[in-house]
C-alpha cells in the first residue's frame, strides 16, 4: 500500500508501516537525527507530565487526563517511534474530558490524533483549502505520520 500523500505538505500517513525508503535505504534528510530524536524524547515526556495534571487543570473544570488514556498514547508513540521515516508530534495536549491530543503541524497542515479510549484513535485533518476531514482507527494498529520522499 503506497501512503496518503497530504496535498503538497510532503507528510503522509502510511499504512502499512514503511520503516526507510526502499530505492535509497535510509530516511529523507528533512529533519536532522538528533532534532527528530529530541522530538520524540519531547513527546515522551510530555505525556509523563500529564500524569500529574489533576481534576480542574485548566480553572474551569477540566478533567484529569484518564491514566489508560495516557499509556496507551505512550505506548502507540514507543511504537512510531521505532521507524525511522516517522515524525513526532508537534505537541502533545491534554483534552477537557480525560483525552490525550497528539498534534501534528506543518504550515497549514493540522492533523490532531486524539485518544479518549485506550482501543482508538479519532483523527481529525485540516488542509485548506479542503474540508476538514474526521475518521477512526484501530489503536491497535501503528499509524504513522511520516515523511514522504
Amino acid at each position: 500500500m503506497t501512503p496518503t500523500m497530504l496535498s503538497d505538505a510532503q507528510i503522509g500517513l502510511i499504512r502499512p508501516l514503511v520503516p526507510v525508503d526502499e530505492t535509497t535505504g535510509s530516511s529523507p534528510p528533512a529533519l536532522a537525527a538528533t532534532e527528530v530524536k529530541d522530538a520524540w524524547q519531547r513527546t515522551h515526556d510530555d505525556l509523563l507530565r500529564l500524569r500529574n495534571l489533576e481534576d480542574d487543570w485548566d480553572g474551569q473544570g477540566a478533567s484529569a487526563p484518564n491514566p489508560a488514556n495516557v499509556d496507551a498514547a505512550m505506548a502507540w508513540v514507543q511504537r512510531m517511534r521505532r521507524w525511522e521515516r516517522a515524525l513526532p508530534p508537534a505537541r502533545v495536549v491534554p483534552g477537557v474530558l480525560g483525552q490525550v491530543h497528539l498534534v501534528w503541524q506543518h504550515g497549514s497542515l493540522y492533523l490532531d490524533a486524539e485518544i479518549s479510549d485506550a482501543q482508538q484513535v479519532e483523527w481529525l485533518l485540516s488542509l485548506p483549502p479542503q474540508p476538514a476531514r474526521q475518521w477512526k482507527t484501530d489503536l491497535a494498529q501503528t499509524w504513522l505520520v511520516g515523511l514522504v520522499a
